[in-house]
This record gives C-alpha cells, structure tokens and sequence, in this order.
C-alpha cells in the first residue's frame, strides 16, 4: 500500500545482519577463545604462587585449603623470608600451631605443595581424640601446605583455536567446533525469520507475532543446545553437527516468507492466465 516490497524491507536487514555476523564471529572465534586461555592462565600462574608471597606483614592470611592461617610481623624484601611467624594448619585427625622466629618457602613438586621451613620455634599438636597437646620445640621443622587449587597446564576446550578444535579428535572438541559456527548461522537464520514476522495484517494486533516468534525461538535454541551434548557424549554422529537443527528452522523460515509472497504469487499467476 506504501509502495515498499519485500526486497526494500530485506535489503536493510540482511546489510546490518552481515555487519552483526561479522562482530559475532570476531567474538565467539577470536575474543572468547583468548579470554579463556587468558582466565586459565592467570587462575595457573595465582594457584603456582608461593604461599608465602601472599602473606602481607601484620595481617593474617588464610588460606581455603584446610584452613590454614599464616601471620606473619615483617617479610624481607630480598630473600620473602618471614619474621615473627604463626601458622594454623588443620589436619586430618586435629590441627596444629607453629610459632617461630623466622621462615621460608620451599615449593614441592613432588607432594603438589608448599613447604614452609620454620626455624627456631614451637609446635603444638592436638588429635581430635586426645585430651592431651603436644608441644613440640624445634630448631627447624617443615610444613606441607596443599595448594588451593591442582595446577594443571592442559588446554580447555572452550580456550582452543578453531583450528585445534578441527583437528582434535575429542568429542568434546568437535562439540564445541559445531557450538561455535552455530552462531553466526543462528543470527542470519533469526535476521530472516523477523521479516516475516514484521509483517501483520490491518486487524492484527502490533504483538501478534510475539507469541510465534517466541515458539520458535525457544525449541530452536533447545534443539541446539540438545544437539551439543549429543556431539560430545557420541549420541550423534559428529559429521552431522547441528546442521540439522539450522535445516530445521530453514524450513520454518522459508515457510513464512512463501507465506509472506503468497499475495504476489497469485498476482502473478492471474497476470499469467489473463496474458494467455
């Protein structure tokens, strides 16, 4: 009535869906990837600290892994050694106090752990069973701290490249390869599906199609979600990704926009028959 065709209405709208995939690619393929590795490896480089590096003079630091507690007077610059040490640690049949003049760190690789060295101190013991405490004085006794969290150096999947995604043999991998491309193909699907839907008759209420769009939506991003865990659990085949979901809401797109030009259509067709 407006003298607009469906070709003004797509033109717009497929211009800034191009633009828009283009941004989503940048982001789930290049910036997602890498703040993930950058995530994991800061979360490494904090869990590989020496306990006592994060011990700050005059204040006590505890630590989740059985609540330990480190407090320390004064820390060297030089050498990290601590001055006027107390430590809590608890253990797995009680929990035991270190007191001494001074300490250090050594890191043991072997046992996933911190070592610290106390020198010149005491040590009390106490069992949950016992009544009694063991004091214990020493000249220098070692400690082993777990680390918080287990190091580990392996790769996420949701922090590798698409390349590394491609040639991996994971199904885990391959899941998330499929997950990723899923989503530049869902923004151009959903660009298109809008156009039908924009468009309402002279008695149809302005949210009319809200309720449709949103039945589509919703078992569409299911069906995605749905068709990853079945990649990575090896339920469905890999070759066949989530192109089958895509396919489906293909489907339903290019219903609605032979729905849309259904008018155009039968004009053309009397032009044709009248013409004849």
């Amino acid at each position: 009535a407006c003298g607009v065709g469906h070709g003004d209405v797509f033109r717009p709208v497929l211009t800034a869906t191009a633009l828009a995939v283009c941004l989503i690619t940048v982001l789930v393929v290049v910036i997602s990837p890498w703040a993930s590795r950058e995530e994991q490896r800061i979360r490494y480089v904090a869990t590989n600290r020496p306990l006592l590096s994060l011990v700050n003079p005059g204040r006590f630091t505890e630590v989740a892994v059985n609540d330990a507690v480190v407090y320390a007077q004064s820390v060297d610059p030089d050498t990290s050694q601590l001055n006027g040490v107390f430590a809590y640690n608890q253990e797995k049949d009680g929990f035991s106090v270190e007191t001494a003049e001074q300490a250090s760190y050594r890191q043991a690789e072997d046992l996933d752990g911190d070592f610290i060295v106390f020198v010149n101190g005491e040590r009390v013991t106490k069992t949950d069973t016992g009544q009694m405490m063991q004091i214990t004085v020493f000249e220098k006794h070692g400690v082993l701290v777990p680390r918080e969290i287990e190091a580990t150096a392996s790769l996420r999947h949701d922090g590798k490249t698409m390349a590394q995604l491609r040639e991996s043999s994971d199904l885990k991998d391959r899941a998330e390869w499929h997950w990723r491309i899923a989503f530049p193909i869902t923004a151009v699907l959903l660009a298109l599906f809008a156009v039908p839907l924009s468009r309402t008759g002279p008695r149809q209420g302005r949210y009319g199609r809200v309720a449709l769009a949103v039945l589509v939506y919703l078992p569409y991003s299911n069906l995605l979600v749905v068709g990853r865990k079945w990649i990575s659990k090896g339920i469905a085949p890999e070759w066949l990704g989530l192109w089958w979901a895509h396919a489906l809401m293909l489907i339903v797109v290019l219903y609605l926009i032979v729905r849309m030009n259904g008018p155009l259509l039968t004009q053309w067709k009397s032009l044709g028959s009248s013409s004849a």
